[in-house]
């Protein structure tokens, strides 16, 4: 037990300087202010000198998601701009070519074939993505997407799908009397890929599961809105995913875990006005869920089950549930070796998380 609280506590420090110092990213609540200082805002809780050996693997985990974070916001920056340089830079060397063109008549087949290639080349810096397609590169959308069944499907390790303030939805089909039940419909699927990031702003809405991460390692969720979906968030058997700064709200479930562990991380989300639950964890460990907002999702704001151990809930929100943090219907946290440390909250079961 003394091991997992040091493992929390350290970890969750670097969770803040590492994210929000690193990388200058407000959490959610502080998002529309201006002022530069409220961006080095942070959990302030001090690090032990005696830090286990557990609690310094978290250190090197939350870290490298720091890390990972500053990347990806540097790299998809850099993508939004690639699509207007590129324009620019191909309307200038086509009104050059074209007066070289008028100069040399000779080169002009040489000329036209430069700008051909050129115009491949273009098009493939920045791939546009489309419903159904499975996803081997970075990706961005140009325009909303309506998808019949799963909305795409990474194919890599390390890939970044970035939906560019677009929304990804599912049309509404009317099926036939007699036909066969569909298959699930997802907005984003990972199954079985590493460091995947799905990255907004952006907004996936009308599907089964909005995004879903099955055996997969290592993935990121981040500044996305995921509204009127079955479920928001789905983990199957996947481990160290982290789901930063989204706003869930309107799911019948906001975020679902099963059978996953190893430094999941839940942090500075607004998780809101989810029909059944907000965040519920089944045979899943290890997670450091922190610093959210959880507030009136019908039955349970966190609810974790019998078989779901060695979690840190530390420093959320989480108010006007039936049951605001719910341990397994009430097993008393020795048992379950859960941990929670300075939520504020009104209901909890068992008594005294609060």
């Amino acid at each position: 037990m003394l091991a997992t609280i040091l493992a929390a506590i350290v970890a969750l420090t670097v969770l803040s300087s590492a994210i929000i110092i690193t990388t200058g990213i407000a959490p959610p609540g502080e998002q529309q202010q201006t002022d530069p200082q409220d961006n080095k805002k942070s959990l302030s809780i001090e690090k032990n000198k005696y830090a286990s050996s557990e609690a310094r693997i978290g250190f090197a985990a939350l870290d490298r998601i720091g890390h990972q974070i500053l990347y990806t916001t540097t790299s998809n920056a850099n993508a939004n701009s690639t699509p207007n340089d590129v324009t620019s830079s191909n309307n200038s060397d086509s009104n050059d070519k074209m007066t070289k063109n008028n100069n040399n008549d000779n080169n002009n087949n040489d000329k036209d074939n430069n700008n051909n290639n050129n115009n491949n080349n273009n098009n493939s810096a920045a791939p546009i993505a489309s419903c159904g397609q499975v996803i081997t590169k970075d990706v961005i959308l140009s325009e909303d997407l309506e998808c019949t069944g799963i909305g795409m499907i990474a194919g890599k390790d390390g890939i970044t799908i970035q939906l560019n303030g677009h929304k990804l939805s599912l049309i509404n089909t009317t099926t036939t009397r007699g036909t066969t039940p569909a298959l699930e419909n997802i907005g984003i699927l990972i199954a079985d890929y590493k460091n995947v990031t799905i990255v907004g702003p952006g907004i996936i809405t009308g599907f089964d599961k909005g995004v879903e991460f099955a055996g997969s390692k290592g993935g990121y969720i981040l500044d996305l809105k995921l509204t009127e979906n079955k479920i928001g968030i789905s983990l199957k058997v996947s481990n160290g995913i982290t789901i930063y700064r989204n706003f869930i709200d309107g799911n019948t479930i906001g975020i679902a875990s099963q059978s996953s562990r190893s430094w999941g991380v839940i942090a500075y989300n607004q998780i809101i006005q989810n029909a059944n639950q907000g965040v519920m964890l089944m045979d899943s460990h290890f997670f450091i869920i922190s610093a959210n907002t959880i507030i009136k999702n019908g039955k349970n704001g966190i609810f974790l089950d019998v078989h779901s151990s060695d979690n840190t809930l530390l420093s959320n929100n989480i108010l006007s549930q039936t049951v605001d943090i719910n341990n397994a219907d009430g097993i008393p946290i020795n048992i379950s070796q859960n941990v929670f440390v300075e939520n504020s909250c009104h209901k909890a079961l068992p008594d005294g998380l609060c």
